[in-house]
């Protein structure tokens, strides 16, 4: 099914009014219910997992308003996604370990435990060890 055809199921699905056959002109009534708005809105996020305001939905006028809006959260929603991707830190050289987030990494570090006072700690003599 073509995205435009997906945007028309949703807005026939919510509003009770045949849109599977609409221009990109066709003129939308949301202004007149509440109910019609918060139904779109919860359709439009089980279909494409995006979240539409209340604001944006009341600034919508035509079938293409919604069909913009929808490719607009669509495009934020892979942009947050691919920004989010980027700056996870990657360790080179070894696969399938993934870094440790710092919240959790502080509380691994302060739980490791110190020696027992009055322990010395183990020396290492730098000309028996090779490199």
């Amino acid at each position: 099914m073509r995205f435009g055809s997906r945007i028309r199921e949703v807005l026939t699905t919510s509003c009770g009014v045949d849109f599977r056959m609409s221009s990109p002109r066709t003129a939308l009534d949301l202004e007149d219910t509440a109910h019609a708005r918060q139904t779109l809105m919860s359709h439009l996020e089980l279909a494409f997992g995006i979240h539409v305001s209340e604001e944006d939905v009341a600034h919508l006028q035509t079938v293409r308003d919604l069909l913009q809006c929808v490719r607009l959260r669509l495009w934020e929603q892979r942009v947050d996604a691919s920004e989010r991707a980027a700056t996870v830190p990657t360790q080179v050289g070894r696969p399938g370990l993934t870094p440790l987030p710092p919240s959790l990494r502080e509380s691994v570090a302060r739980r490791t435990p110190s020696p027992p006072l009055g322990t010395a700690l183990p020396t290492v003599d730098p000309r028996t060890t090779r490199a």
